[in-house]
């Protein structure tokens, strides 16, 4: 609907246009050339001519046929010819305007002009040739030059009366065309116009030349808008004129030569005043605004800048060339820029380079040093040339850069001293400074790493993983073990630290510090695989199986844990001596991961017991181990029958919890199979209830140490002879939650079992010294306390300054206390048993062997004990009513006798049995017989008596 309202807008234009060009000549046919018609609608077109060039062509025919066939006296020929001859030049227009749009928008003259030429001159021209010579031949006209001339002229002073004005229209200024004050202005001077034309043409010799004069000193005054619009409605009223009351009805044969052109030469030179006054406008407007622009820059800008023409003249400065000098602004301007700056002319301009630098004189003489930028301008096209010099002081920043440079010469004296390796780098990652520990650990010369980047010289991967480390990053703690490699180094271990620095010297830098741990972190690795490994055998202990345990239940489907020992491996030791049995170990060990898959792991968790982790197929590698620990096993030359048995907790899936526990629901099996005499035991539901058992006896110990349910009591130990209390043995009694008395046996059992027996035993022997302390505040003196302890305990590295520290705490002399140590606490480690008895020996404490006899017991070993006391287990003193019980205690009190030793004798409970074991030479008794356990309170009452008897 828009494009056909466009396109019906057009034809009406067209033809209202040549309506109006043909009413205006009347009835004289030379001045209908002055056709406006083709200039009006061919401008428009040129807008949107190369989308719709059809419709165009369509819409100037049809608007030419009716106005020159239609409305005018033309015939058809004529119309023919004149339409041939307007196709031209409404196209050549239209191309034309289509063609040069920006120029229509430009403000400089020669722009305007030469639009305004190209727009009257080829179109007029073409459409006149190509009109003449069309009605030449069609219409058989009469002198083809003289119909070019009419039809050129006519043209040019059509496109010249309406183009000025279309030229407003496309220049977006329409807005002042509805203006009142636009209005008012233009029919003013439009009525003083017509005025003067009238009367000129009329009454004057030469009009030409008044009504010229009159636009002149309009279009000096007027703006070119004014101007554009008063030549439109001049051009009209002129032909108007012309053909109504200049001349009557005859015009002069030469009307083009005597009148159009003189009229064409009358309108131009008003038009080309008001188009060279509106670019001197423009440039004065934007000399005003560059002017203003530049007091703005020079008033308000944080940088010290000013120009200066040619000459060296300074034209402009800024408020901070003025503040950083100290002149003020009138002992500047208009004078030689060398005054104040030197060697300003040997400075380039525009360089992208390292800027200059000049020397500025203060007002005080002062020297400033700057670094000073120059680029040349223009104020306008034509206008004069001047540089503007933009200075930065650096004053400051050079004496800075002068003390950064001692301070690093400083700094790589300080670096020189230090033995970590310290690199420096930049924001950029590139080595700025080395010092000689770094170039020593890593074989680099300084030209070889500086400016280089630092992980193009140096790599560190992960010591356990291999991992590439990005070290660069700041960090504030140590980063280790790293490994850190480059071509000329070989592998070292590391630390590293990177610290973002504050310094000025080194802003926006880094330091990353390289610190050799290779040696401690080597110890450090071998003391935790020392703690994570056997020493005799090489194979993973307990504490690395309860590491282990997680992972490998989490890589297999189907897996079990076995503990299993060698039953006669006491009996080896005894026999063969420790070192043999050291060897069967280690022999033993080898068997088991010779014959298992490489998937199985093997843990040695005691002297005679190790731990398997088991994949695959459970039940045949059970049945494998079983044989392995049943064999003759030879070693070093011997043959050693083994006789063991396995205990083996099958699972699939484990909690936490059950981690945890798995090893001792192992063992739990090991000892059912044991205590059976049979080959093999799993872990089974029956089982539970003695495991449950052994956690609640666990959880109720430590709940009695840490409530207090934990006591003592004490049995008399007496005189063979006399019946006199010499000896004390403290024995553990432990209450449970539920009030209920646990038995020693169990709990003690459990808390060797479970590694509680150390906080136990600590608990036993301050408690017993406490007691001894409390006695003797009392009055009550004259006697030993012997205590029990147990073989975990001997193996504690503490135990020994723990005694010390106690007996000193409570003031309590060593040889009151008498430790009770068992036969198969030493079978474990003798070397260093034995060694720590000599320690308690040397600081006055007494040592007993206890419950001797019960195990495989050795004369060889009984000879280097430093014991004074030799306890008989109560099963041989039940036994004595038997000949070869009888005969079997004998010869025990012989053998104790003949090393010097102190015989005591437990379990006592008969008159017999006192009588017969003092013929026999015993020393000591204790049992029943004499005194029950009691609580220390009624020990005091005991102590009063002289002598023990069976009915005390």
């Amino acid at each position: 609907m828009t494009q056909t309202r466009h396109l019906a807008f057009l034809l009406i234009l067209y033809i209202f246009l040549g309506y109006l060009s043909l009413t205006l000549a009347g009835a004289h046919e030379l001045l209908a050339s002055v056709w406006y018609a083709n200039s009006v609608c061919g401008f428009l077109m040129g807008v949107r001519l190369k989308e719709k060039w059809p419709e165009y062509l369509v819409i100037v025919c049809l608007g030419s046929l009716i106005t020159d066939f239609g409305l005018s006296f033309y015939t058809v020929e004529q119309s023919l010819a004149f339409l041939l001859g307007d196709l031209t030049e409404t196209f050549s227009i239209a191309i034309l305007s289509s063609l040069y749009t920006n120029y229509i928008k430009s403000d400089r003259v020669q722009c305007y002009l030469k639009l305004l030429a190209l727009s009257l001159l080829i179109p007029s021209f073409l459409g006149a040739a190509t009109g003449a010579l069309s009605l030449h031949l069609l219409a058989e006209g009469k002198g083809l030059l003289n119909l070019f001339i009419t039809w050129f002229v006519g043209s040019t002073l059509g496109g010249l009366t309406v183009l000025p004005l279309l030229f407003l229209v496309v220049r977006k200024q329409q807005a002042c065309f509805l203006s009142r004050r636009y209005i008012w202005h233009v029919s003013l001077i439009a009525i003083v116009s017509f005025a003067i034309q009238f009367e000129a043409l009329n009454y004057f010799q030469y009009p030409f030349i008044y009504i010229l004069a009159f636009l002149a000193l309009v279009s000096i005054v007027f703006t070119h808008e004014v101007i554009a619009a008063l030549l439109c409605l001049n051009g009209i009223f002129m032909i108007f004129m012309l053909s109504k009351y200049s001349f009557g009805e005859q015009l002069p044969p030469d009307v083009v030569s005597s009148l159009i052109v003189p009229f064409i030469l009358t309108l131009l030179p008003p038009l080309l005043i008001s188009v060279g006054k509106r670019q001197i406008g423009s440039e004065i407007s934007k000399f005003k605004k560059l002017s203003s622009d530049l007091e703005e820059i020079y008033s308000h800008t944080p940088v010290a800048m000013l120009s200066y023409n040619e000459c060296g003249e300074v034209l402009t400065v800024s408020d901070t060339w003025l503040e950083l000098t100290g002149y003020k602004c009138n002992q500047v301007i208009g004078k030689n820029i060398n005054l104040f700056v030197s060697d300003i002319n040997k400075c380039k301009r525009a360089s992208k380079g390292e800027p200059d630098r000049v020397e500025i004189r203060g007002i005080d003489n002062s020297s400033i040093i700057a670094e000073v930028g120059l680029r040349s301008c223009k104020f306008s096209e034509f206008g004069s040339c001047f540089d503007v010099a933009v200075f930065q002081d650096v004053t400051n920043e050079i004496e800075l850069s002068k003390s950064l440079e001692r301070e690093k010469e400083l700094l790589e004296c300080t670096l020189s001293t230090i033995t970590d390796g310290v690199i420096l780098i930049d924001e950029k990652d590139e080595v700025s400074l080395i010092n000689s520990s770094a170039m020593r650990i890593f074989k680099l010369q300084e030209r070889e790493a500086l400016g280089e980047k630092i992980n193009h010289i140096i790599s560190l991967n992960n010591y356990y993983t291999g991992d590439s480390l990005d070290f660069i990053k700041p960090n504030v703690s140590w980063i280790s073990p790293l490994c850190i490699s480059s071509c000329n180094v070989v592998e070292q271990i590391f630390k590293v630290k990177t610290i973002e620095t504050l310094s000025s010297t080194l802003a926006g830098g880094r330091i990353v510090i390289f610190r050799d741990i290779t040696e401690s972190f080597l110890k450090r690795e071998d003391e935790l695989y020392q703690a994570t490994h056997d020493s005799i055998t090489g194979l993973p202990n307990e504490r690395k199986l309860n590491e282990d345990i997680t992972s490998f239940c989490n890589g297999h489907d189907s897996k079990a844990l076995i503990a299993l020992g060698v039953n006669n491996f006491d009996h080896i030791i005894y026999k063969r001596g420790k070192v043999a049995g050291e060897q069967v170990v280690k022999a033993l060990s080898k068997e088991l991961i010779f014959n298992l898959d490489d998937n199985d792991r093997v843990y040695h968790v005691g002297s005679n017991e190790f731990a398997i982790l088991l994949a695959g197929k459970i039940i045949d590698k059970v049945d494998k181990v079983k044989g392995l620990i049943n064999q003759s096993l030879e070693c070093c030359g011997n043959s050693y029958k083994l006789s063991g048995c396995v205990g083996v907790y099958a699972f699939e899936s484990m909690n936490l919890v059950q981690i945890s526990e798995a090893l001792n629901r192992a063992k739990l099996a090991y000892n059912e199979a044991s205590q059976k005499h049979v080959a093999c035991t799993y872990y089974y539901s029956g089982l539970e209830t003695k495991f449950n058992r052994f956690i609640y006896i666990s959880n109720q110990v430590s709940k009695a140490l840490e409530s207090g349910s934990v006591y003592l009591e004490y049995q008399p130990v007496v005189c063979a002879i006399t019946g006199k209390l010499l000896s004390l043995e403290a024995l553990c009694r432990c209450i449970s939650t539920s009030h209920e008395q646990l038995s020693p046996l169990e709990f003690i059992a459990v808390a060797e079992q479970s590694g509680k027996i150390v906080e136990l035993g600590k608990y036993i022997i301050e408690s017993a010294v406490d007691q001894i302390d409390r006695w003797k505040k009392e009055g009550v003196d004259g006697f030993t306390v012997a205590i029990n302890i147990s073989p975990v305990q001997l193996t504690d590295d503490s135990f020994f300054d723990f005694l010390q520290s106690i007996l000193a705490f409570y003031n309590v002399p060593p040889h009151r206390i008498i430790l009770e140590v068992t036969e198969s606490s030493m079978i474990e480690d003798w070397e260093v048993t034995l060694k720590l008895l000599n320690k308690l020996k040397e600081i006055g404490i007494q040592l007993a062997l206890d419950d001797f006899g019960t195990g495989f017991s050795s004369l060889s070993y009984l000879k280097k004990l430093p014991i004074e006391y030799l306890k008989i287990d109560k099963s041989f003193i039940d036994g004595i009513a038997s000949p070869e019980g009888e005969t079997l205690t004998q010869l025990i009190i012989s053998i104790g006798q003949a090393l010097g030793l102190q015989i005591i004798t437990e379990g006592v409970e008969t008159k017999r049995q006192v009588e017969i074991l003092k013929r026999w030479g015993a020393n000591r008794f204790q049992g029943y017989y004499y005194s029950k356990p009691v609580k220390a309170k009624i020990v005091k009452e005991l102590l009063m008596k002289k002598a023990l008897t069976y009915r005390q």
